[in-house]
Order: structure tokens, then C-alpha cells, then sequence
């Protein structure tokens, strides 16, 4: 009789493309994990944003309070700190509650202080954060925050020197080069460290007037931390 047929052979190259495979998937069930466990309604450690704000240390409030870029006047009653991702669907609703915060008040209200925490699986925020750091250089930081944020979805197909011109800066080309600048990265490097130092776990991270909140406030809780 003759032999039945033999079982297939796995080769080498297979085995080697199953087992990437396999350290993808866990991979991206590591990131998911992480990024679930800070929802913008909740912290990392799972307290809802019903919580109180944590009072920050004073002397690392002093810190912060002049940390990252400055959007808003100098003299402002209220001073806000946020480490942030362009590229991150809940700094984007948090972005949205300071501009309505911000436009229905009276000048002079609130100043922000935003710091970069570009988180490394969000491939595209570190590049936004690089264009809003060269953005800041010219004081135009917050119509950059505003356009990014608002592309956040399709920041991959962003064209930095035609941001330069909607933000009306004079030589885009400049704009350009200063985003592969050593010292724009080292800027952008600076937040991560100091978020570090803080606690940052997930972003937002907003801080109001020497108060921590728990996950991303809405309006209302915002506006109860704010002086009058």
C-alpha cells in the first residue's frame, strides 16, 4: 500500500511571521489597556471625574504655573496647566472646554499653560508638537492648537508649511526647518520629563489654579475651580 499523505511541513520563515504576529497582538492589547484605563472620564487608577481635585504640591505648582507654552495674557486671574497630545481624542474635548471657557469670559480670565506629553503609540503627536512649540516662538501657539486639534483624525496628511501660512506666520519655510530644530525637540523632550516628575499616566492632565483633576473636567467642574 502506498503511504498516506505527509502532514505539511511548517517552514522556518512561517514560524517566524506567526510569532510576530502573536507580539503584535499583544502589543496592541497592552496599548488598548492602557489607553482604556484613562478615558478622559476617569484617571489610571479608575476614580471618575466626580472625584475632587488633588491640591498639587505648592512648590511644584510654582513650577508648573510657568511651565510649557504660554497661551493667554501674562496677568491672568486664573492660570490652567494641561500635558497634552494633539493627537488624543480626550485632550481634544478638554481643548474644547477651555476655548468655551475662554469665549465666554471676560479678558483676562484664564491663561494655559500647555505642556507636551505627546504619548509614543499616538505616531503623529510628537510632530504636532513639534509644529506647535515653533508655532509658540511667534505667539501663535493657540491658533496652531486650534487647527491641529481640530485635524487630529488626519494629522498624517498635514502640510506644516501651509499651517505656518493659516496661522499667518511670514516665512513658512522657517517654520519648517525650526520643527527639526535640536532645541524644538529638546523642548518637546522637557515635558515628558517633567510630566514624569509629576505623575502625568495618561493625557489630559489638567491643573487649575494649584488643583489636580481627576480625568478631563466638562465646563461646569472647570468653571468651579476658577477664580472670579
Amino acid at each position: 500500500a502506498s503511504p498516506g499523505p505527509k502532514a505539511p511541513q511548517t517552514s522556518g520563515s512561517m514560524k517566524r511571521l506567526f510569532g510576530t504576529l502573536v507580539d503584535v497582538a499583544l502589543v496592541s492589547a497592552v496599548l488598548a489597556s492602557a489607553y482604556s484605563a484613562f478615558d478622559g472620564r476617569r484617571d489610571a487608577a479608575g476614580r471618575g471625574v466626580d472625584a475632587p481635585p488633588e491640591t498639587v504640591d505648592p512648590t511644584m505648582w510654582s513650577e508648573l504655573q510657568v511651565s510649557g507654552i504660554s497661551v493667554g495674557p501674562a496677568d491672568a486671574k486664573n492660570i490652567a496647566v494641561v500635558f497634552s497630545d494633539v493627537q488624543c481624542p480626550y485632550c481634544a474635548q478638554f481643548h474644547e472646554v477651555y476655548r468655551r471657557v475662554v469665549d465666554s469670559s471676560p479678558p483676562g480670565t484664564l491663561r494655559l499653560q500647555f505642556v507636551h506629553y505627546p504619548l509614543a503609540y499616538h505616531r503623529q503627536a510628537r510632530t504636532a508638537a513639534l509644529a506647535v512649540q515653533c508655532a509658540a516662538s511667534s505667539d501663535m501657539a493657540g491658533k496652531a492648537l486650534d487647527i491641529l486639534f481640530a485635524a487630529r483624525d488626519t494629522l498624517d496628511l498635514v502640510d506644516y508649511a501651509g499651517l505656518a501660512t493659516m496661522i499667518e506666520l511670514e516665512d513658512p519655510t522657517e517654520f519648517v526647518n525650526c520643527m527639526s530644530h535640536p532645541a524644538t525637540a529638546e523642548a518637546v523632550d522637557s515635558g515628558l520629563r517633567l510630566g514624569d516628575r509629576v505623575g502625568v499616566r495618561g493625557t489630559p492632565t489638567v491643573m487649575l489654579n494649584g488643583y489636580r483633576f481627576i480625568g478631563s473636567p466638562d465646563v461646569v467642574r472647570f468653571r468651579q475651580r476658577l477664580h472670579p
